[in-house]
């Protein structure tokens, strides 16, 4: 993988070091899912969920996606930006009943 400047990782650091951020990558890592979707896996309001989704997509580490009416978000393509988030992700407990909730909630708004 290429050396990434630390602006990049810096900007990288502060849009995802945030609970709610971390939250929204952890779910958009599994599957696509729409503001709506996210909103309802949060338990936040779709204005507070898509000023978050803008910070994480202006990082580079979210992706939106326009499908008709809806627009739906995903992990990056961008291999390093992708391979940050999996790595920040990898050092989250699995047992973690805040992140375990929000996809039990993900999945029953939006099968996958």
């Amino acid at each position: 993988m290429a050396s990434i400047d630390a602006e990049t990782v810096l900007g990288w650091l502060k849009a995802a070091g945030e609970d709610s951020r971390l939250r929204l990558l952890a779910l958009c890592a599994r599957q696509e899912l729409s503001v709506s979707d996210l909103a309802e896996a949060l338990r936040q309001s779709e204005p507070r969920v898509s000023r978050h989704l803008r910070i994480l997509c202006e990082a580079g580490l979210l992706e939106r996606l326009r499908q008709g009416q809806w627009v739906h978000y995903r992990l990056t393509r961008d291999a390093a930006g992708a391979g940050f988030v999996r790595s920040v992700l990898g050092q989250i407990d699995r047992n973690d009943g805040l992140f375990g909730e929000d996809q039990r909630r993900a999945a029953g708004a939006h099968p996958p």
